[in-house]
């Protein structure tokens, strides 16, 4: 693990003196300095975390995940962040679509990732899904790829019925509304003396 530094050049002196040698005590010795420079270069860590890793949702219905990705690196850096398994995920009826593909981050600054889901439209669901989700550092010149990767849990459970969607029942209510409104009028050749 790399400890946390920020991108500089700094100079260190390092003062050291013998005070044994070859097990026994060495009254001999006088302090020496040595003095350099650690250039300490910019390195990149990246992380993927979530208030809820883990929702209930219905089948049919649309939900909007929050995922933080944090750069943990000692510079500013790009970031590509992707679903992994979008395409098992659309084979299985789900709709995936992340807001931000990519994005560059200060030093130890945060941004929140959303990715819409809609879930499959089966009548019946009673299922776990994972949604994969990598955020890969885009720093050139380390030699090396950082990147994490983050998986929530969605347990797809309950019924769906077509056509029962909120406005769709409103209207219906009010179809219903005036059958029974009509009924209680009396017509103009039924009237009552």
């Amino acid at each position: 693990t790399i400890p946390y530094s920020p991108l500089k050049i700094t100079s260190l002196r390092v003062t050291g003196q013998i005070i044994e040698w070859m097990g026994q005590p060495y009254s001999g010795g006088t302090p020496k300095a040595l003095t350099f420079q650690v250039v300490v270069k910019q390195f990149a860590r990246v992380k993927l975390s979530s208030g809820k890793p883990f929702e209930k949702v219905a089948p049919g219905k649309e939900h909007q995940y929050k995922v933080k990705l944090k750069n943990e690196g000692n510079a500013k850096d790009d970031f590509r962040i992707e679903v992994t398994n979008k395409k098992d995920l659309e084979d299985d009826g789900f709709s995936v679509t992340l807001e931000v593909t990519q994005t560059q981050l200060n030093s130890m600054e945060e941004q929140i990732i959303s990715i819409n889901v809609q879930t499959p439209r089966d009548y019946w669901s009673d299922d776990y899904y994972n949604i994969d989700i990598k955020a890969t550092s885009l720093l050139s010149g380390t030699g090396t790829t950082e990147y994490v990767d983050y998986s929530i849990t969605t347990w797809v459970r309950g019924a769906y019925f077509p056509g029962f969607e909120p406005i769709f029942s409103v209207i219906l209510l009010a179809f219903v509304a005036a059958g029974f409104a009509a009924k209680r009028e009396p017509l103009n050749g039924d009237k009552k003396s």
